[in-house]
């Protein structure tokens, strides 16, 4: 129930556009279940999105390097994420070197 109720605040602060509260959501959830792919990238897009690139790559470099290390559909998935057309980033701010990291180790697990 938790998830629910968190994930509901997040889905409402993404469409206000209310970055830092995603960013506090998403922690709060991170710190449940911290290999959860979608609970990081909403992480990663809010930090993204407010205007911290360095804090967004940083965060998911942790992730990828972290988290995430050892967990091939988690990485896969944090990596097509970032370079999924039906993004609405343009593809230079795109982290492109990040979703090669996470692909490639999880193709590494694989």
């Amino acid at each position: 129930m938790k998830f629910a109720q968190i994930g509901k605040r997040v889905k409402q602060a993404q469409k206000a556009g209310q970055w830092a509260e995603v960013i506090t959501a998403a922690d709060e959830l991170l710190a449940i279940a911290p290999t959860r792919p979608d609970f990081a990238l909403w992480k990663y897009e809010a930090l993204a999105k407010s205007g911290d690139a360095r804090g967004a790559h940083g965060f998911g470099a942790g992730y990828v390097g972290g988290a995430a290390h050892d967990h091939a559909q988690e990485l896969n998935a944090f990596a097509w994420w970032i370079v999924s057309p039906e993004r609405e980033v343009p593809v230079a701010e795109r982290d492109l070197a990040l979703a090669l990291d996470a692909a490639s180790r999880s193709n590494e697990l694989t």
